[in-house]
């Protein structure tokens, strides 16, 4: 329900009450990947370099515990880190 919300506010041109929403909805499920893939892309859109890269590590770690595979998130981490945030990983 609260990734819904997310998406209504996202649409509605309210992008900072979606990244709360999306993120409340993280706290409440912490194994959902789907609310932390809306955040990251989120997070892109709106060129908040810093927290897609923890997003996107975050989203690493998620995939591990869920047997799924890691490379593609950190390699997205790691394009982000450097071409936006000028920090190699």
């Amino acid at each position: 329900l609260l990734e819904r919300a997310g998406g209504l506010r996202r649409e509605r041109g309210d992008a900072d009450g979606a990244a709360r929403t999306l993120e409340r909805a993280l706290r409440r499920a912490p194994l959902r990947p789907a609310p932390l893939d809306a955040l990251t892309e989120l997070y892109g859109q709106l060129e908040r370099w810093g927290e897609q890269a923890r997003a996107l590590h975050r989203r690493a770690e998620l995939a591990r515990a869920l047997g799924e595979d890691t490379p593609p998130f950190l390699r997205e981490a790691a394009i982000v880190e450097e071409r936006r945030l000028e920090s190699p990983a």
